[in-house]
C-alpha cells in the first residue's frame, strides 16, 4: 500500500486519489480541527475512511476532533491498551514527563496506559 506524511487532515484532499477506495489517518488527535470535514469529503467520494487516535490527552481532556468525528462516524470501535500497573483495559494515557504542552509526542518515555482506577491513583500521588 501507498502511504504519505501529512500534518492535517485536509492535506490529503490535495492528493491525487484517483483509484484509491481507502484512506487511512493515524494518530487523528493532531490532524487538526478539519477532520471531520475532510473525513466527510473522502466518504461522499465513496472512499473508505479509517482513522485511529486517542479520544482523550493526558489531562482526562476530550480531544474536539476526535469526539466531532465519532458523532458523524457510521462505525466507532473503541479499543484500549494494557494497563501497565493491573494488566485490565488502560482508557488513560499517564504523563511521565512533566510539561505543560497539551501536544507533546512521545513513546513509552513519555506516556504510559493505565486504567482509571491507576490514573487517578498515579495523578493523585504527584499532584
Amino acid at each position: 500500500m501507498d502511504s504519505a506524511y501529512v500534518e492535517r487532515a485536509e492535506d490529503v484532499l490535495k492528493m491525487d486519489l484517483s483509484g484509491v477506495q481507502v484512506v487511512g489517518l493515524d494518530e487523528g488527535q493532531f490532524m487538526g480541527d478539519k477532520l471531520m470535514e475532510t473525513c466527510q469529503k473522502l466518504a461522499n467520494r465513496n472512499i473508505r475512511v479509517v482513522v485511529a487516535g486517542l479520544d482523550l490527552d493526558y489531562r482526562e481532556a476530550v480531544f474536539e476532533n476526535m469526539a466531532t468525528l465519532m458523532g458523524y462516524a457510521e462505525y466507532v470501535d473503541k479499543l484500549s491498551a494494557i494497563c501497565v500497573d493491573c494488566g485490565e483495559p488502560a482508557t488513560r494515557s499517564f504523563r511521565l514527563v512533566c510539561s505543560e504542552e497539551r501536544f507533546l509526542e512521545g513513546d513509552k518515555d513519555e506516556y504510559i496506559p493505565v486504567c482509571r482506577h491507576h490514573y487517578l491513583e498515579r495523578s493523585n500521588s504527584t499532584s
